[in-house]
């Protein structure tokens, strides 16, 4: 077994990295499991416009070479919650950066939180490859990439969210009325005869 944070190599020569990375959007993978990454590293082999540019298996590991190898996507794993720091940090110093989370943890938890912390999408992992291949690419494009019930949830939040700052407002506009009505109301005022 590798020690935490060594770069696994994708398979591919520098030489054919260099030949392809003119034309193919560069994926960089992070996640504490080996076989998961063997897995996706063979599915983004299957394709003609990836390429996989590196690996860490630990998240400090990952920022610092992700500085150095300037992938077009960071694909990574959530294991504990601590790791959304590592997202918000990568977030931070990547803005531009798209991250896409490939996770086993509760997605009704773990996505909100993922894509607050400035993640551009959250799939599980049952999904398989060619969805997760899909994901990417739509997360490349701008996307945001998760399931149909997260979508749903977020639209949702988005919308009573929206519903109680209207709320708010005309809550404020009758208070702001009400005050007015009783700054221009006096008693027996105006006289009526």
């Amino acid at each position: 077994m590798k020690p935490l944070g060594e770069l696994v190599r994708s398979g591919m020569s520098t030489k054919q990295k260099s030949d392809l990375s003119g034309n193919r959007d560069r994926i960089f993978l992070v996640d504490g499991h080996p076989l998961m990454r063997i897995a996706v590293t063979d599915w983004i082999k299957r394709t003609d416009d990836l390429e996989l540019c590196g690996e860490a298996d630990s998240a400090e590991y990952a920022l610092k070479a992700v500085a150095q190898v300037k992938p077009s996507l960071v694909l990574t794993e959530i294991m504990e919650p601590h790791d959304l720091s590592f997202i918000q940090s990568l977030h931070r110093r990547h803005h531009q950066l798209p991250i896409l989370v490939f996770s086993f943890r509760d997605e009704a938890w773990y996505a909100p939180r993922a894509l607050a912390a400035g993640a551009c999408g959250y799939l599980m992992k049952d999904v398989g490859g060619a969805r997760l291949l899909a994901g990417i690419h739509d997360a490349l494009n701008g996307r945001l990439v998760c399931s149909p019930e997260i979508r749903t949830s977020l639209g949702r939040k988005l919308l009573g969210d929206a519903r109680k700052r209207r709320r708010s407002r005309m809550s404020q506009r009758r208070g702001n009325r009400r005050r007015l009505i009783g700054r221009c109301y006096r008693p027996g005022w105006p006289a009526t005869g």
